[in-house]
């Protein structure tokens, strides 16, 4: 892989193995005035300078493959040439054979300039590699993916990771028949937050893996698809099948880092916070010292993705978020924030990196600071419901109810069935507007979707339950919101006035 000063940990999710498909059969017979078919004026047409537009080069194909030679030399400039005259020569020229050579100029072009942080020229030349490249694919029967690939590629390194993943969704849709590029879509969705994608595209690739003859067959081990998986399932808040998969993907050198880390976050789930800790911090020492041995693939031309790695880096950032999450849980938002900052410097697109280092800011009396990096979120992620939820709890406590109102509404039109955060900003909102039955349903359908996480939602249930004089219940709440995050005033505050002695802290 090309070395990027964009966030390497993306640019390699997002390189599957770029292989250009076999020449097929041009679909009509060429004639004697068919350009291909016209002696070329020079020896080596890769190295001559770009020729007027409807010039001949007798074979693109292999034109292009010296300008990847070039490159892999380190002669930059060469290649480009080459690739450029390419272009000129077949620019406005009819027929298949014209059409092919453009685009895999325009994808090779555009992963030089990629390389070389020329953004806005390698979008230029991406773009029409990619347009109407689905179209080309059916009536050629190909499944050339790399314009979308490459695309990704861009948009990583533009830090526009939502778009990068839906380019490599389609680049993965376009090579159907490739484990790897459903494998590599699979582990990147895992750090945009999305369990559900990553398990879909998991799928597709396990199925590949037992078909006879698969080529990928290489791509991970057997048992490190298990560790994948659940990953995904601890994302959609599925601890009992997540600890099932950690636990059969056993002990081994491929799977320990992985396992430890998943096994890690079902402790936090569990509240033991001590054996989360253990587990943690035995993944984080071995995926960090993996992660030191294993060098990215070096193809400049191709962007191959390299699975171990991508494993490796999925293993050390689940430890590390889990780490992070146990010392917010106690209160430790400076020693938090170093566990994000850990997951940020590999990866900074990390979505739940992200949204914890904001939360962390907020914990540390930095309201301001984490409202500019929800903003810079949401740009990253548009309409992700998990960033709407955090501005909106922002806004709340601006005291702009109606901004916070529309936010936690959006945040539920994208996500209603799994996410509780918008249910409880709700309760907040209506509890404030003085909307008693709509802030009451609220903060009960967030406890109901998932009793063990957030506070916000026991204290102002339990508000409502004092006000109506039902304190045995109202207690009842507020010892639970301790339970799940013991050092919230508000919850001390409500429970000592109502005469009950507060729990004791687990240091």
């Amino acid at each position: 892989m090309p070395t990027f000063t964009a966030p390497i940990a993306l640019l390699s999710l997002l390189a599957a193995a770029c292989v250009d498909p076999p020449l097929p059969a041009p679909p009509a017979e060429p004639t004697a005035t068919d350009p291909m078919l016209v002696p070329a004026p020079r020896p080596d047409p890769a190295l001559a300078p770009a020729p007027r537009p409807g010039a001949d080069v007798v074979d693109p194909q292999a034109a292009i493959d010296r300008a990847q030679t070039l490159w892999s030399e380190g002669e930059q400039a060469q290649a480009e040439a080459a690739l450029l005259a390419v272009l000129a020569a077949h620019q406005d020229q009819p027929g298949f054979a014209s059409e092919w050579a453009l685009r895999q100029a325009r994808d090779k072009l555009g992963r030089l300039y990629l390389e070389q942080r020329r953004y806005d020229e390698a979008r230029q030349v991406l773009e029409l590699s990619a347009q109407g490249l689905e179209a080309f694919n059916q009536e050629h029967a190909l499944g050339w993916a790399c314009p979308y690939q490459a695309l990704g590629a861009l948009y990583a390194a533009t830090d526009q990771p939502a778009q990068a993943l839906a380019l490599q969704i389609k680049a993965a849709d376009t090579e159907s028949g490739s484990a790897r590029a459903q494998l590599d879509v699979a582990i990147l969705a895992l750090s945009a937050g999305d369990g559900a994608t990553s398990v879909r595209f998991l799928d597709r690739a396990e199925a590949l893996l037992a078909s006879p003859g698969q080529g990928d067959a290489a791509v991970l081990q057997p048992s490190q698809l298990p560790v994948i998986r659940g990953f995904a399932q601890l994302l959609m808040r599925d601890h009992q099948g997540a600890e099932a998969l950690f636990e059969s993907a056993g002990d081994s050198s491929s799977t320990a880092a992985g396992a430890a880390a998943g096994l890690g976050h079902v402790a936090i789930a569990a509240r033991d916070y001590g054996k989360a800790q253990e587990l943690l911090a035995k993944a984080v020492r071995m995926s960090a010292a993996e992660l030191d041995d294993a060098s990215p693939s070096q193809d400049p031309m191709g962007l191959v993705s390299d699975p171990k790695r991508l494993y490796l880096e999925a293993s050390f950032q689940m430890a590390c978020l889990g780490s992070a999450w146990i010392e917010s849980n106690h209160g430790r938002h400076r020693e938090a924030m170093a566990w994000y900052e850990r997951i940020l410097e590999q990866n900074p697109s990390h979505l739940l990196a992200l949204l914890g280092k904001g939360n962390a800011l907020v914990g540390l009396g930095s309201p301001d600071q984490a409202e500019a990096l929800f903003e810079r979120a949401l740009e990253r992620y548009p309409d992700n419901p998990y960033v709407l939820a955090e501005l909106g709890l922002i806004r709340f406590h601006q005291d702009d109810v109606e901004a916070a109102e529309r936010l936690f509404e959006r945040a539920l039109s994208l996500d209603d069935g799994r996410y509780t955060c918008p249910h409880e900003g709700l309760g907040l909102v209506y509890l404030r507007q003085g909307r008693t039955e709509q802030a009451r349903a609220s903060f009960q359908r967030a406890i109901d979707l998932n009793p063990d996480i957030e506070f916000a939602k026991y204290n102002g249930l339990a508000r409502i339950y004092i006000d109506e004089g039902r304190e045995d219940l109202a207690r009842e709440l507020l010892l639970k919101s301790l339970a799940n995050y013991p050092y919230n005033g508000e919850a001390l505050e409500l429970l000592v006035s109502l005469g009950g002695a507060p729990p004791q802290a687990e240091p």
